[in-house]
């Protein structure tokens, strides 16, 4: 009713207080947010962040860093 969208994966979701740390397993490296890629404190910027990688992919027709393994894409986000 109110044009909200709302996207999830609640693989890795806590409450913003809470994520200080990540589970073992933090999620799918391209789609992360450096501060998150980094294990360091994050709050709703890293939603903007995965929001707009997100429509890039509809934008570009690929995923991004398709040419690198996530651990390969981690290391670009991180570094750049």
């Amino acid at each position: 009713e109110d044009f909200h969208l709302k996207i999830a994966d609640f693989g890795i979701a806590c409450e913003e207080a809470h994520c200080d740390l990540l589970a073992d397993d933090p999620g799918t490296y391209r789609w992360m947010a450096p501060e998150m890629i980094k294990r360091k404190h994050h709050g709703r910027k890293v939603d903007v962040y995965g929001f707009g990688l997100i429509l890039w992919e509809f934008v570009a027709g690929t995923i991004p860093y398709e040419d690198m393994t996530p651990i390969q894409a981690a290391f670009a986000v991180v570094n750049k």
